[in-house]
């Protein structure tokens, strides 16, 4: 079955592949009408790039020899998937695409803030959990992340459903699902000193790493979306995702962060201005 995300060749370059795989097959012209029943000059017209086949007849010639419709499929550009998104869901993205980045931008500025709370956590910094109303203020801060970033990949999800990207759909719910766990574990662990350990902290880094690492790789099966944006995104998340991954990169990694999440914030922005472009009217 041909990737969802490809598109049958067209003229003249599905003439050429044909004529290729036909000369692979050692066969002549003549010989593969005696086995598809199609006349030599249909297939002269086919080869030459005179003419665009009808589906049957690809069929025809392709199980002639023994080929699959995924061996004359090419990427769709990025028109194309632009063409073939459903408008519906093209209107959802527009209305949910401001509030997303929206959401990324406060995820970034709160970003800083947790960093700085988690770091207070480590013994060094302990004291300042014994002040009155600091377990609150915590617990605030990190639910507010939780549902900012929620809200902001989402948005990846819903791109992945308008252009049927099932990896990017994939692999946003484990980022958010990560995320969320990872919030739990943080309150819980607060409120009951008993669950935290090395072992806990570093799982959840290597854990939050994969997450990065399989949006990563999300995001490449889209990237023609916006192709630049995209594929730096792409790279951002899967060379953080490593850092985390490998434990000792992870001082480098909280270093990247910032990049990679403007960059997902700048993607989100691209789509939303191509949404635009494309005269879709918001949903009421």
């Amino acid at each position: 079955m041909a990737n969802q995300h490809n598109s049958i060749m067209k003229q003249p370059n599905l003439g050429k592949r044909i004529a290729e795989l036909r000369k692979t097959r050692g066969l002549t012209q003549e010989e593969l009408v005696e086995k598809c029943n199609v006349s030599v000059r249909t297939i002269q017209r086919i080869e030459s790039g005179e003419v665009t086949p009808r589906s049957y007849t690809v069929r025809a010639i392709l199980d002639t020899l023994g080929y699959e419709l995924g061996e004359i499929t090419e990427p769709q550009t990025e028109d194309e998937l632009w063409d073939n998104a459903e408008s519906s869901k093209l209107k959802v993205l527009k209305n949910l695409l401001p509030w997303s980045i929206a959401a990324g931008f406060l995820y970034f500025v709160l970003g800083f803030m947790e960093a700085s709370l988690d770091l207070a956590r480590s013994a060094e910094f302990g004291e300042w959990f014994e002040v009155p109303g600091s377990q609150g203020f915590y617990n605030f801060i990190k639910i507010a992340i939780l549902i900012a970033i929620n809200v902001f990949i989402f948005a990846f999800y819903k791109i992945g459903d308008a252009f049927k990207s099932s990896g990017l759909k994939l692999g946003s719910v484990i980022f958010m699902v990560a995320c969320t766990l990872f919030v739990l574990y943080d309150i819980s662990s607060y409120a009951f000193p008993a669950l935290e350990n090395d072992m806990a902290v570093v799982s959840e880094i290597i854990l939050f790493g994969v997450a990065y690492f399989i949006l990563g790789i999300g995001l490449y099966t889209a990237r023609n979306i916006s192709k630049t944006i995209a594929s730096l995104a792409t790279m951002a998340c899967v060379f953080n995702g490593l850092l985390f991954i490998s434990v000792i990169g992870i001082i480098p990694g909280y270093l990247f962060l910032p990049v990679t999440e403007l960059l997902l914030i700048i993607l989100l922005f691209k789509v939303y201005t191509l949404v635009k472009d494309q005269g879709v009217t918001p949903l009421a």
